[in-house]
């Protein structure tokens, strides 16, 4: 199997990771719930791997706060909220549906100046479209907010590993790490600037446990319950895999192959933009002719090619393609891919393209 499908969350994992996750579970013991030696080792190993984060991020560890996935992250950030919040029309339903849940926000076009209000308190922000590819000037976004007193929650989940995200310019960055950061599948990260306001969860956190109320520092505020050692050993180990390597170029000069070679087809429609460093993250998504999306992406399911079909969990990104009927096909490389990959690729959607027309 020819795996393209790494914006949802990259594979084959390294060996690496794989062993330090194992390593993790041979501990038996939960971090910070004991004074013995298991609980002692597990709990080394969450601090080393918070240090590690907060090395790549340009953060305090302390601000490392371990969560299941990005979307535990941004729920968490956004819901701690108060006031108008603004966000981008590329927003995967993360941040739609909590937006949606709670109201008064509105969706800029170009620039969220647009829609400043009074009350606005914060802006919602991905670093780079699942679908389009897009990427916003994260530095510019940042200006903006603090011009405007503003709180910035950005997500990073299709660029944390591939470009450098600097925490110091957020409030909050939420991460997927079982994307760039190659973790086990169901690891997450939030950064906090300083605790928010409320946590989603309250529990035990092995810190001043007589009292009633949920602590309010950090990281302990939003790690309540016991932490999946598996997941964070293998951040940990992730985040030693991808230091010094340049994915981010690999990746991009993969997907301008791909991209070309689809612009020359016809009855293919490309709706992503051009692959470019610093301006995109490194996916490809197209249509061929009359074939959803869906039927595309099982065909070539079929050849032995793993591709992402549907919505992607981005609808306001399709209405604004024009592509909410019928979705999109998309493709998204990793460090693990090659050349040959993708000229695969290519002469499987050349052969399907032309039997469907």
């Amino acid at each position: 199997m020819i795996y393209l499908d790494n914006a949802a969350t990259t594979y084959p994992k390294p060996q690496s990771v794989i062993k330090e996750g194992v390593r993790a579970a041979l501990y038996g013991s939960s971090p910070g719930r004991g004074g013995h030696r298991l609980s002692l080792k597990a709990a080394d190993m969450v601090y080393r791997t918070r240090e590690k984060a907060a090395r790549l991020f340009n953060c305090e560890s302390e601000q490392v706060c371990f969560q299941k996935n990005c979307t535990e992250a941004l729920n968490t950030a956004i819901k701690a909220q108060s006031g108008h919040i603004i966000c981008s029309p590329l927003e995967h339903n993360s941040v739609l549906r909590p937006l949606h849940l709670r109201g008064n926000y509105s969706i800029f076009d170009n620039h969220p100046k647009e829609v400043l209000q009074k009350d606005t308190t914060a802006l919602v922000c991905t670093a780079a479209s699942n679908l389009t590819a897009h990427a916003y000037n994260i530095k510019e976004m940042s200006d903006f907010c603090r011009k405007h007193g503003l709180v910035f929650i950005l997500d990073a989940a299709q660029m944390a590993g591939l470009e450098t995200i600097d925490a110091s310019l957020c409030d909050y960055v939420c991460v997927a790490s079982h994307k760039g950061l190659y973790a086990p599948v169901g690891s997450g990260m939030l950064i906090c600037k300083k605790p928010p306001k409320s946590s989603l969860i309250q529990g035990g956190t092995g810190s001043f446990s007589a009292g009633y109320s949920q602590p309010d520092f950090l990281p302990d505020m939003l790690e309540s319950g016991t932490l999946n050692t598996f997941s964070i050993a293998g951040t940990g180990a992730g985040i030693d895999f991808i230091s010094g390597k340049e994915i981010y170029a690999h990746e991009t000069a993969l997907c301008q192959i791909l991209y070309d070679a689809l612009k020359n087809m016809k009855n293919i429609n490309v709706i992503s933009e051009y692959p470019k460093i610093n301006k995109t993250a490194p996916i490809v998504s197209f249509n061929l002719g009359g074939l959803h999306s869906e039927e595309a992406a099982e065909q070539l399911n079929r050849r032995g090619i793993a591709v992402r079909g549907g919505l992607h969990c981005a609808p306001l990104a399709h209405k604004r393609c024009g592509t909410l009927q019928v979705g999109a096909v998309r493709v998204s490389p990793s460090v693990f891919n090659g050349i040959t990959d993708i000229r695969t690729l290519i002469d499987e959607v050349h052969k399907i393209n032309r039997r469907s027309h």
